[in-house]
């Protein structure tokens, strides 16, 4: 008889056990979760607004330019090279 309910424990605690486990990877995830939201939240607030309109400007530019270039090269022909 005893030996029955020891029998029924241990797949109950295995299973309570991996539950256990997995709630220990999500909890550390969060925390991971947290702290990089935390570090991005800090970047937003530090920023420095004339810094960071510079930098779009410039990275507008050159994308602007990437793509003015890029119609160029797509618009040519074998013509063009004869």
């Amino acid at each position: 008889f005893q030996d029955t309910r020891v029998n029924d424990i241990v797949p109950e605690k295995t299973t309570l056990g991996s539950k256990l486990k997995r709630l220990e990877n999500a909890e550390g995830l969060l925390e991971q979760t947290k702290q990089s939201l935390t570090d991005v939240l800090s970047r937003i607030r530090d920023a420095d607004f004339a810094e960071s309109a510079t930098n779009l400007t410039q990275s507008q530019q050159s994308l602007e330019a990437s793509l003015a270039v890029s119609g160029r090269l797509l618009n040519l022909s074998l013509l063009d090279f004869i």
